[in-house]
């Protein structure tokens, strides 16, 4: 494919150029990893996104923003893969690492305890889903206002969380308040 092979030799270029483990060469190998991720080829987006990760951690530290990025990219293979528990470490940690970052009420901190509640979810650990979820409204309400599509994409989240949960009437009461 057309934007594979252009990723890839963007790719080869920067590491000829800038060195293997440049802050550039990490967003390359990501935006390879997103478009290998794109395509369910997960087997080659996986070794991109932990290549991007270990670049980001060693050059920009452990706690920056990126790194929490390249965390739920990571997170986002194990998820696809039904590999839970592995996933949640990651999400974990970038929550932590955006809660630094941005603050407690930053929209990022939101979509991250929404990823976060859907790891949960996942576990079936439902009562904790809801509670993230729940966290991650309150700061959307509060950015945005009502009648934002990230605010929707919580209410919706959330109503697939009571509908995994076999609460079908709460699920049914959540959507009416998403499409409302």
């Amino acid at each position: 494919d057309e934007a594979i092979a252009l990723h890839l030799r963007e790719l080869d270029i920067g590491e000829k150029t800038l060195g293997p483990e440049h802050p550039d060469v990490a967003t390359t190998l990501n935006n390879l990893g997103i478009t290998y991720l794109g395509k369910q080829d997960l087997e080659k987006a996986e070794p991109m996104f932990r290549r991007a990760l270990a670049i980001s951690e060693k050059i920009l530290g452990p706690e920056h923003p990126d790194v929490a990025n390249a965390l739920n990219n990571v997170a986002a293979i194990y998820m696809k893969t039904k590999r839970y528990e592995e996933a949640l470490p990651l999400e974990e940690r970038a929550l932590a690492i955006h809660t630094k970052s941005f603050g407690a009420k930053h929209p990022m901190v939101a979509t991250t305890l929404r990823t976060l509640a859907g790891v949960h979810a996942s576990l079936n650990r439902f009562d904790s889903a809801e509670a993230l979820i729940d966290q991650a409204i309150e700061i959307q309400r509060a950015v945005y206002g009502e009648n934002h599509p990230e605010l929707v994409a919580s209410y919706s989240t959330k109503a697939g969380f009571y509908f995994q949960a076999k609460r079908y009437q709460d699920s049914l009461k959540m959507m009416r308040t998403a499409t409302d």
